[in-house]
C-alpha cells in the first residue's frame, strides 16, 4: 500500500468513527511524531569526529563497558 493509499484509508477511518477515546489515542499518537523527531546539526569537526569513532568501532579500537569503567578508575588514580 502507497503512502497516499494509507492517509486516505486513515483519514477515512477516522471519519468514520465514533469512538472517542480512540480518536484521542490517534491524536495523540499523531502529535507524539514531531516530538520524536529531533535533528542535530553537527559542525564538521564533530562529524569528522562521529566518522573517526566509526572507523575505531569497524577496527575493533574500544573498550567494553567494564573495561572503560576500570580505565576510568584508573584514570582518577582510584
Amino acid at each position: 500500500m502507497t503512502e497516499p493509499e494509507l492517509k486516505k484509508r486513515i483519514i477515512g477511518k477516522i471519519n468514520s468513527s465514533r469512538n472517542a477515546d480512540l480518536l484521542e489515542e490517534v491524536y495523540r499518537l499523531i502529535s507524539s511524531e514531531d516530538e520524536q523527531t529531533t535533528f542535530y546539526k553537527l559542525t564538521e569537526e564533530q562529524k569528522n569526529s562521529v566518522e573517526e569513532g566509526i572507523k575505531q568501532i569497524a577496527r575493533g579500537e574500544y573498550l567494553s563497558g567494564p573495561e572503560s569503567d576500570a580505565e576510568a578508575e584508573r584514570c582518577l588514580g582510584k
